[in-house]
């Protein structure tokens, strides 16, 4: 029998004791830090700036609990082959490649720093959306919401021990807490990847594979860490809701609905829910956004934030096309025209009108193919033939390709963003490898691995779109054979 051959469905299990035991160690992997921070011993170094050596610590700290728990678990396993030890060993190199980015870019960014001014105008009651006529702050409030409840949550801290408020302080621990749950994000999507690729019928030990390949190489997460960007939770709130669609709607709803709450794209999977007959995910979506929304409120008692975000996108979405960095439709058709002919401010009106008219063919392109998909599941239905494709696969082509198009029709889109784009890369390596195998491979390295900014990656997302299209009932959804279950395909 092969080292690496397919392990049972069941796996070792975690005990109570171990859950409690790992969470313990990751606790104090955190909380070891911020006490350091507070000595200031004498190998805290400060060349940094005042206050970020809390960060080369926490590299330090993580490394050393990731390090723990991997001896831990390696050991545990040892008796089970190598595909027992394959999950552990992958979400370490994982763990330690996130580590990189955390432990060194110390210093909020910009992008951060947008969280952190609205959840500072949330505090004094100022509208963190139209200050003086400029728009600052571009996402429905709950985010920043929840950065000035970790405020109050520091502030409150500190005062338990004795310190004064120190807001400069206090928002620097509140950075630290956020950078340290991106870790936890990553290797929760490393999880979320593993379950959605084996209900698109891939063994065991490839789904490891390909779960950390899409995390280890993929610009649009290193982006997402390098500019403190909420897409991580986004990603892992989508997965969730995904993988949960068939098995546990209410969680689904609730998964998308605070995705929803975070940036407004998971809004567009509502339409392939739909059309597939999840009426019920459908449900508990629009029930739970309302039931967030109250919640915001304070049971509606003060609605004044969210009367400012409705305000803000009554006035329209603001667009952006300066930054070469920036792969909407308008400043894609800049920046080409600018290679074209130059100084091309003068054409603007003309290229917002190209726009609105790419964009309605976009529209159209995307309705026509989600006609596709209820086409394609109605003769699954009535065929009977939905046993020759992974159940799950109509449903994660669909929510693919409506993530995939949210971005083409976007007025801004930044690198990160592409992170959204990981399960339409997903769905093609896995159902369209065998019959695509250069458009797929070649549109994935366009799309996630290639580092340098530019009109590549929408490229590769269309080229991605091309070969996931609808097809006929006659070529069903499977995993190719190099990923394929022993008992869906050839082992």
């Amino acid at each position: 029998m092969s080292a690496f051959a397919e392990p049972p469905d069941t796996g070792p299990r975690l005990s109570a004791a171990r859950w409690l035991g790992y969470g313990g160690i990751t606790v104090t992997a955190i909380v070891v830090p911020l006490a350091l921070n507070l000595i200031n011993p004498f190998f805290v170094d400060e060349g940094f700036g005042k206050g970020y050596a809390i960060f080369s610590l926490f590299a330090a700290s993580a490394s050393l609990a990731v390090t723990v728990i991997a001896v831990c678990e390696i050991r545990r396993r040892w008796n089970l082959g190598l595909a027992a030890l394959l999950p552990i060993v992958l979400g370490t190199l994982v763990a330690f490649h996130t580590l990189i980015p955390l432990g060194e870019h110390r210093a909020p960014t910009s992008d951060y720093r947008r969280y952190q001014v609205a959840a500072e105008d949330v505090l004094v009651g100022r509208n963190p959306y139209l200050i003086g006529g400029a728009r600052k702050y571009l996402y429905p409030p709950l985010t920043a919401q929840a950065f000035a409840t970790a405020y109050r949550v520091v502030v409150g801290a500190q005062s338990v021990f004795g310190r004064a408020e120190n807001p400069e302080q206090a928002w620097l621990v509140v950075f630290y807490l956020y950078q340290c749950g991106q870790l936890l994000l990553v290797l929760l999507a490393y999880s979320l990847c593993f379950l959605v690729l084996r209900d698109l019928g891939v063994g065991r030990v490839p789904a490891h594979l390909l779960g950390a390949g899409v995390l280890l190489f993929n610009v649009a997460l290193a982006d997402t860490l390098r500019h403190n960007q909420v897409n991580l939770l986004l990603l892992d709130l989508v997965l969730l809701g995904l993988w949960s669609v068939r098995r546990h709607p209410a969680l689904a709803g609730l998964a998308l609905a605070l995705a929803a709450h975070l940036k407004v794209y998971p809004l567009i999977l509502l339409a392939p829910l739909a059309a597939l007959r999840h009426g019920r995910v459908v449900v508990w979506t629009l029930a739970a956004v309302v039931a967030v929304g109250v919640l915001q409120t304070g049971l509606a008692g003060d609605g004044s934030l969210w009367e400012s975000y409705l305000t803000f996108m009554r006035n329209g979405f603001p667009t952006e096309h300066a930054s070469i960095r920036n792969t909407s439709p308008l400043a894609t058709s800049y920046h080409l025209c600018r290679a074209a002919a130059g100084d091309c401010d003068r054409y603007l009106p003309a290229l917002r009108w190209f726009v609105r008219v790419l964009a309605a063919g976009v529209v159209v392109w995307y309705v026509r193919r989600g006609f596709g998909w209820m086409r394609r599941a109605r003769e699954s239905r009535l065929r009977g033939a939905g046993a020759s494709s992974p159940p799950s696969a109509l449903l994660f082509l669909s929510a693919a390709d409506a993530l995939a198009f949210a971005l083409l029709l976007s007025p801004i889109v930044w690198d990160h963003h592409y992170l959204l784009t990981m399960p339409l890369a997903l769905c093609a390596l896995v159902l369209r490898t065998d019959r695509h195998p250069w458009p797929v491979g070649v549109g994935v390295v366009l799309l996630l691995l290639i580092p340098a900014f530019g009109i590549h990656r929408i490229a590769g997302l269309v080229v991605l779109l091309m070969v996931t299209a609808p097809s006929p009932i006659e070529k069903p959804f499977t995993a190719a054979r190099w990923l394929a279950r022993p008992e869906t395909g050839p082992t």
